[in-house]
């Protein structure tokens, strides 16, 4: 199962991805058909707001040495709160996983401009489907040069006769969060 989305990376997105992943030790995982992050735009604006964002993840299905349901991708609905041109206030998200196989899930961090704000060791394995996880954050963000995100690393479980090596290695997906 393998989902796109129209939205594009910036370069700068893409800089800052590949930045983070080197910082936590790995680079981003690359697809061949889909995205390793997205961006979502929110409006400035006193006013309670729900956005979802778009499409990100991993497909290994059509890599050498992987088998088809080698895939994982997720969507993550922000309720917010006060939006500035300096912050946004982060109520809740709730993140929905789908993946080909069971994979593991390692953490999901919510970082901004300066540090990493809100840190949560994930619900480690998750099964084969769409699965539901919502947190509740109660965090500002700043973000003055619009670099605040979640990342997710995550872990597609290798199967035997499987390249473990490279179909089973961790893949970080980033969810970006940005003001119009």
């Amino acid at each position: 199962m393998s989902f796109k989305t129209g939205r594009g990376l910036t370069l700068a997105t893409i800089a800052t991805a590949a930045g983070v992943a080197a910082t936590l030790g790995t680079a981003p995982a690359q697809a061949s058909s889909m995205k390793p992050g997205t961006d979502t735009y929110v409006k400035v604006s006193t006013k309670a707001q729900s956005i979802t964002s778009g499409v990100a993840g991993v497909d290994r299905s059509e890599d050498k040495g992987c088998f088809s349901d080698n895939t994982y991708n997720a969507i993550v609905t922000w309720k917010l709160g006060k939006v500035t041109k300096s912050s946004i206030r982060v109520k809740s998200i709730d993140i929905r996983h789908s993946n080909g196989r069971k994979i593991y899930v390692g953490n999901y961090a919510l970082v901004d401009d300066n540090k990493r704000v809100w840190n949560k060791v994930a619900p480690g394995d998750v099964g084969k489907g769409a699965h539901h996880r919502k947190y509740t954050i109660n965090k500002t963000l700043q973000v003055k040069k619009h670099k605040a995100y979640l990342v997710v690393k995550t872990t597609i479980s290798s199967r035997k006769n499987e390249d473990a090596l490279f179909c089973g290695q961790s893949a970080y997906i980033y969810f970006y969060l940005k003001q119009k």
